[in-house]
């Protein structure tokens, strides 16, 4: 995931936000494909749920601050509106 590289340039949009969230799902896919192979157990299983955890809650800090961005509070006056 690119999440770190756009919160460091402020690039936070609809579009870059999409983009981020077909990443994780493609990892969620990836990482269910694995684990129904997974027969053995593997003790890797567990750090990779873990890793894709904080995947996700990255993702989540992220689409915060992208909505944070575009949100325009409701005492904000617009030209034409409210005057």
């Amino acid at each position: 995931m690119e999440i770190a590289k756009e919160t460091s340039t402020e690039k936070f949009t609809l579009a870059e936000l999409e983009e981020e969230e077909q990443s994780l799902d493609r990892l969620r896919r990836w990482y269910r494909d694995l684990k129904s192979r997974d027969v053995l157990e593997l003790p890797q299983a567990q750090a990779a749920s873990e890793t894709l955890r904080g995947c996700a809650t990255v993702f989540d800090d992220y689409a915060d601050k992208v909505y944070s961005t575009l949100h325009v509070p409701a005492e904000t006056t617009l030209p034409g509106i409210g005057e």
